[in-house]
């Protein structure tokens, strides 16, 4: 993974739920889910190439807290695609993305 950057997001929602929301947003378009362990709660997925990117990995791990949840998710470029000055940038937006679109999923 090309230049990772992490963000976190905190539900309070279970860990159950706030995995099971998360499994569901990293197999709808525009990801593709490609590896999940449900043991520690982590799901690895992709997003695909568009105008502006050649698109991320992300790996997010969720983890209880004592009133929820906790969901720590980092994106990156791929490792065989071309490289930017902004790549750091562009994958912070990235993992916020999907820190949103699960707390709207979760209605948080």
């Amino acid at each position: 993974m090309h230049a990772p950057r992490s963000t976190t997001v905190t539900t309070t929602h279970d860990a159950e739920r706030t995995f099971a929301a998360l499994t569901e947003l990293a197999s709808a378009p525009p990801y593709t889910e490609v590896a999940r362990d449900d043991a520690s709660r982590t799901v690895g997925f992709t997003s695909g190439k568009t105008a502006f990117s050649w698109g991320h990995e992300y790996v997010a791990t969720v983890t209880p807290t004592d009133d929820g949840a906790s969901v720590e998710i980092t994106a990156g470029g791929f490792d065989d695609k071309p490289k930017a000055l902004l790549d750091g940038r562009k994958n912070v937006k990235a993992a916020g993305k999907v820190g949103q679109a699960l707390q709207d999923a979760l209605g948080s």
